[in-house]
């Protein structure tokens, strides 16, 4: 006996993961594993580690036993040698037309390309006038092989962006950093910048610390305070928090004033605990105005000059830029 008619079940999203078509897996969760699976961490091992920082197995957009396909095809973006080789190439015409023209690379033990700086004629004077504050973000990408483009960003004596440097990095950790920090610091004679403005990064931090010493560090105010509502998404009133926070940090005209400010909102919101915010108190010198308000930092609290360098590229790459095309 047929049955003709055809009963849907109902619609269940979140084991959509099953589905194999289905399965558009964050990029982030893609350079995670990779990494992982470079070092030599088992499936199973990088599997759970993701579930963590996913919070939990059903957000994962993929089942463990298709997890080595995916990110399988996600390596086969590796470096087309032939690619980098013609970027190389553009960077020894540049440095023949001009010898003052900086370039640098790395590559791995099976001649992988790891990270490379490179630095023109026009970034290098317009340093020399103008490194009294220096921008430095890791967060752009748009080349085909997905490496996130560094760059050293400063302004002008007309108030405008200028690019002081640029890098493409395969790994975003410490020592990665410390290398494009030494090789433009190289580049530049040694001349370390007065102060130097960065997003939120432990390694990038560190990579700081150990080659800029004579560099003011300050963390960008408007992404920490911009996580607010992401960070403390389960307390009460999450907007009356966020607005009292700019106030503090803002308004705050001494150290005095902020610190006193900044205790009596804690205990207000019963946020003693909040392990996010008793950390950015503990780096507090480091991006809340009051603290850092004793030098020079060129009109700039934030890393959102780099914004309109971002700008810029949008009009010109797209996710099958080649790394010759990109520089």
């Amino acid at each position: 006996m047929v049955e003709l008619t055809h009963k849907n079940h109902v619609p269940t999203p979140s084991k959509s993961r099953f589905i194999p078509s289905y399965r558009d897996v964050p990029k982030f969760v893609l350079r995670v594993a990779n990494d992982l699976m470079d070092g030599g961490v088992k499936q199973s091992q990088i599997y759970h580690a993701l579930a963590n920082q996913m919070n939990g197995f059903e957000n994962l957009p993929f089942l463990l036993k298709y997890m080595h396909n995916i990110v399988g095809k996600e390596r086969c973006k590796e470096f087309n040698e032939t690619d980098y080789r013609a970027m190389f190439e553009y960077f020894a015409k540049m440095k023949e037309a001009n010898e003052d023209f900086f370039f640098s690379w790395r590559v791995d033990e099976v001649n992988k390309l790891m990270d490379v700086v490179w630095v023109d004629t026009r970034s290098r004077v317009a340093y020399m006038d103008f490194c009294d504050v220096v921008c430095f973000d890791a967060t752009y990408i748009t080349n085909h092989y997905e490496l996130p483009f560094a760059n050293f960003v400063g302004v002008n004596h007309h108030g405008q962006t200028i690019l002081l440097g640029c890098a493409l990095v395969r790994n975003e950790d410490t020592e990665t950093y410390k290398l494009v920090m030494r090789e433009r610091l190289e580049c530049m004679g040694g001349v370390q910048p007065g102060g130097i403005i960065t997003n939120q990064s432990v390694p990038m931090a560190k990579a700081i610390q150990q080659v800029l010493t004579n560099s003011r560090h300050r963390l960008c105010v408007w992404h920490i305070l911009s996580m607010v509502p992401r960070k403390l998404l389960a307390a009460k009133k999450v907007g009356e928090v966020h607005k009292k926070m700019k106030d503090v940090v803002y308004d705050s005209l001494s150290i005095e004033e902020f610190e006193c400010r900044w205790i009596e909102l804690i205990r207000s919101f019963n946020f003693e605990g909040n392990e996010w915010l008793n950390s950015l108190w503990e780096e507090r010198s480091r991006w809340v105005p009051a603290y850092v308000k004793d030098i020079f930092w060129a009109g700039m609290s934030t890393t959102q000059r780099v914004e309109s360098i971002h700008h810029f590229f949008k009009g010109f790459m797209n996710a099958k830029t080649t790394l010759r095309e990109f520089v």
